[in-house]
């Protein structure tokens, strides 16, 4: 069976072209909190984007010591091919910049030695994201939190204090 699906898979990311193709915009913008500044941020919008469709929209964050246009690059790939394959349904996946300090991991959350990443990352980027791509849907339960590594554990912590 593992076999069986990583060749799914290797066939899903060699028939990209073939599919879809959404656009990736890496870009950055400026946090309300001094400590946070200007973050990177990467934005995926699936192929045919438009203002008024109403996007479901994933927010992922990234490991310690990761930077979002580094963390998995063949997830745009991935997307444009489920999406294109018909396997799920346009999404707009967002990437924020999440590292911190020496040591880059902010864990996500409010500290005085970071910032506040909580803050960020539940109120500031959906906000970011909603204002500059209309098509993006504005209710909660059109949206998701995943992460990986530092980003799953604290995905896990904001989707269940945060609604």
């Amino acid at each position: 069976m593992k076999r069986f699906l990583v060749f799914f898979f290797l066939v899903l990311f060699s028939l990209t072209s073939v599919y879809a193709a959404g656009t990736v915009i890496n870009t950055s913008f400026q946090s309300q909190s001094p400590l946070i500044g200007y973050r990177d941020i990467q934005i995926y919008l699936p192929e045919g984007y438009t203002d008024d469709g109403d996007y479901p929209v994933v927010y992922y964050l990234h490991g310690a010591n990761c930077h979002p246009f580094d963390s998995y690059p063949d997830l745009p790939g991935i997307l444009n091919s489920m999406i294109g394959g018909g396997f799920i349904d346009p999404i707009i996946l967002v990437r924020p910049h999440g590292g911190a300090g020496a040591f880059g991991g902010s864990d996500w959350v409010n500290s005085a030695l970071y910032g506040p990443f909580e803050d960020y990352i539940v109120q500031e980027v959906p906000n970011y994201i909603e204002t500059n791509y209309p098509g993006a849907a504005t209710v909660p339960y059109k949206r998701a939190i995943i992460g990986h590594s530092m980003g799953g554990k604290v995905a896990m912590l904001l989707a269940t204090t945060h609604s």
